[in-house]
């Protein structure tokens, strides 16, 4: 991501690769980002579709959405947050720009 900010073209990697570089599948001990910067993003997209599309584009459960849009989750996996960034058409340096 460093090389991202910098502005140098950054190589793209294989599904295992992040996984292995970002610890997981989005559940233990994964990199975490505060979930309120992806909030109004998931609450545009679940007004145009629903939570179930949002949820099945993305690859999390409807169960997590509806917890992130409540509210009741402070923060959420990088791994997720990446999901739910190219679900609603969004990269994750620009929802996270300030993290």
């Amino acid at each position: 991501m460093a090389a991202e900010r910098a502005g140098h073209a950054v190589e793209p990697v294989s599904d295992t690769e992040w996984k292995r570089e970002y610890n997981g599948d989005g559940w233990g001990r994964a990199t975490r980002v505060p979930a309120a910067p992806l909030r109004p993003h998931l609450r545009d997209c679940v007004r145009m579709t629903s939570e179930e599309s949002l949820a099945e584009r993305a690859g999390v459960s409807t169960r997590r959405i509806g917890a992130l849009l409540r509210g009741e989750q402070e923060s959420v996996s990088l791994v997720v947050a990446d999901r739910l960034c190219v679900a609603v058409g969004l990269p994750l340096s620009l929802v996270y720009q300030d993290a």
